[in-house]
């Protein structure tokens, strides 16, 4: 059964201390809080005495810590151990909502950032190698005792990483291939080579472009992996302009295919001209038709 809070002024044989009295816990502490407050507020260098309080919520604590002021003076309440540490407890929340941190200026703000980049990659570079370094203890200590090596774990992570991993290898594996081919098929079909989309999937190709603005070169190399070019076609074209007479020519020279285009007008002038050679490493190359054939 719960008591009424109460409170009593100090009386003459101990001047200057508030007794209080009865169950500080919920709802029944705010009909008293409001008048308790106002009289400890009119007395400032009175006391507090606790030790009747039979139980104590925070809502008690809460009127205790309001009566004694904005920074309550803890000292000058008396009560059981449990009360006090509940008022300590109430009063360091209250001070750290109160307590406004300052604001960091921009400055600060980006030595913190880099402060904390650079200690987060120290602390990666520890990590790593500190597990370096306990993975050659393991290794040494397991050759020089084959019998310490578990093979029933060893087995089950290999077909964990292993078998059950070429499902979605596969999926990955085929949607990477439809990706590169519908790309690669509209990139060759620009030059009439889209019938050489599938060797494009099998083999990894790289391009490197360079062109020189001064000396009106381009120069174009393919590579491909483990050296095997795919079958490839050099063909120099263009759209014809009303009146122009295009002429090209194919030859080769040793290892090489020499290609050249132009345009001419009517009166035997040249509009346009260009000239392309073509060298294979690893491979052959032939004319077939004015292009160059790699193969």
């Amino acid at each position: 059964m719960s008591v009424t809070p109460t409170f009593r002024q100090p009386d003459p044989e101990e001047p200057g201390a508030f007794r209080l009295a009865g169950d500080w816990c919920g709802s029944p502490v705010q009909a008293v809080a409001d008048a308790f407050i106002a009289s400890v507020r009119d007395n400032p260098d009175s006391a507090l005495d606790l030790t009747d309080v039979r139980r104590m919520d925070v809502a008690g604590a809460w009127a205790v810590l309001r009566a004694l002021g904005p920074q309550p003076e803890l000292e000058r309440v008396k009560a059981h151990p449990d009360h006090s540490r509940l008022l300590a407890m109430v009063a360091k929340a209250d001070a750290s909502r109160l307590r406004k941190t300052p604001p960091k200026s921009a400055i600060r703000a980006f030595l913190e950032r880099i402060g904390k980049g650079v200690a987060g990659v120290v602390d990666e570079t520890y990590g790593t190698l500190a597990f370096a370094g306990r993975l050659m203890v393991v290794t040494g200590r397991l050759l020089s005792d084959p019998r310490r090596i578990r093979w029933a774990p060893c087995f089950s992570l290999a077909e964990r990483a292993g078998l059950d991993a070429l499902p979605i290898v596969t999926v990955t594996t085929f949607f990477i291939g439809a990706v590169v081919g519908l790309l690669g098929v509209n990139t060759l079909r620009q030059f009439g080579a889209e019938v050489f989309a599938v060797e494009l999937i099998g083999i990894a190709v790289t391009r490197e472009v360079i062109a020189s603005a001064p000396d009106e070169l381009l120069l174009v190399r393919v590579a491909a992996e483990g050296g095997a070019l795919p079958a490839m076609r050099v063909r120099l074209r263009r759209e014809d302009f009303e009146g122009d007479r295009p002429s090209h020519q194919a030859s080769l020279a040793g290892d090489r295919a020499v290609l050249s285009y132009s345009g001419n007008t009517a009166q035997g002038g040249v509009r346009y001209a260009c000239m392309a050679q073509v060298a294979v490493e690893g491979g052959a190359v032939r004319i077939d038709r004015g292009d160059a054939v790699v193969e």
